[in-house]
């Protein structure tokens, strides 16, 4: 049977929920296979978090750049490669991974610092400061104190 356009519209969200969840897992860490060369060239791949791109790139002991190659033009240090596209992929997704989790703990933390500024009375959040209270002379209140304080300004 034919499903409606609103059918349509409830499981093609379905399905970009359920893929969106899936892609929230942690990736096995893919360190480069391809050491920096003590004399030489190697090629290889490499990625930018940035730009979310992977491209072929090149290295010496002492610089490294994009493919193609081109003597004293790189950046001045060498550097280790991934052997294949596929690896460079899976290292930058692992990497996006970590910087994302390191953005969500910065907000965790901010959240968690604004929630002590605030409390919660009668249903709504009374910032500390409407009450003339930084949080720690708050805590240092007791339960009766408090209560006191709150019915008081609210």
């Amino acid at each position: 049977m034919a499903m409606t356009k609103k059918e349509k519209e409830a499981f093609d969200e379905a399905i970009l929920r359920a893929e969106t969840l899936a892609a929230l897992r942690w990736t096995t860490l893919i360190n480069p296979d391809i050491p920096i060369p003590k004399k030489d060239k190697t090629t290889g791949w490499l990625y930018d978090v940035y730009s979310k791109k992977v491209y072929e790139a090149w290295s010496r002991s002492n610089e490294h750049g994009a493919m193609p190659y081109y003597p004293d033009n790189g950046t001045k240090r060498g550097a280790a490669l991934y052997s294949t596209k596929s690896l460079a992929l899976a290292a930058m997704r692992c990497a996006i991974e970590m910087q994302s989790a390191q953005e969500l703990l910065d907000v965790d933390k901010l959240i968690e610092g604004h929630k002590k500024t605030q409390v919660f009375f009668n249903d709504k959040l009374v910032p500390l400061s409407d009450i003339g209270l930084a949080p720690e002379q708050w805590s240092a209140l007791s339960y009766d104190e408090q209560k006191k304080i709150l019915s008081f300004y609210c």
